[in-house]
């Protein structure tokens, strides 16, 4: 169980980042039969999340930069959709899943690689041994 929690710690945010892609293609798909420009670039959108939230970094002091690539990109995903031709119900499927994703992303928790092998005042030991400080 805990190399489980180890994992989702890990990889839990680009896994719901993964997962609102994955729904927003299907709910494209589904809500009215076809997948049209603008949802189509909702699709490519949700994809650059994906990557955003995983190569941006799990860095012990700056927990919120995933949450706020995805929080940007939902909001290029609500400026493309209004500039393109409005609103209808299947971008609004979209744009709720945006803003669901921003949420996951926010509450999901999140560890660095480093913060699981090396319990933090340890390495705050060995830095301040290293480089000097207090």
């Amino acid at each position: 169980m805990s190399m489980l929690r180890n994992l989702w710690a890990r990889f839990g945010r680009a896994t719901v980042a993964v997962a609102i892609a994955g729904l927003t293609v299907l709910a494209s798909a589904l809500t009215d039969g076809r997948v049209d420009p603008g949802e189509q670039l909702q699709i490519a959108i949700q994809t650059v999340t994906v990557f955003g939230v995983w190569f941006v970094p799990n860095l012990p002091h700056s927990a919120a930069y995933k949450t706020g690539v995805a929080a940007l990109l939902a909001v290029l995903n609500l400026a493309t959709t209004v500039i393109i031709g409005g609103v209808d119900s299947a971008e609004v499927v979209n744009l709720v899943l945006a803003a669901l994703g921003v949420l996951g992303v926010g509450v999901t928790p999140s560890i660095s690689r480093a913060e699981s092998l090396v319990p933090r005042p340890v390495a705050a030991a060995a830095s301040r041994a290293t480089y000097g400080g207090s």
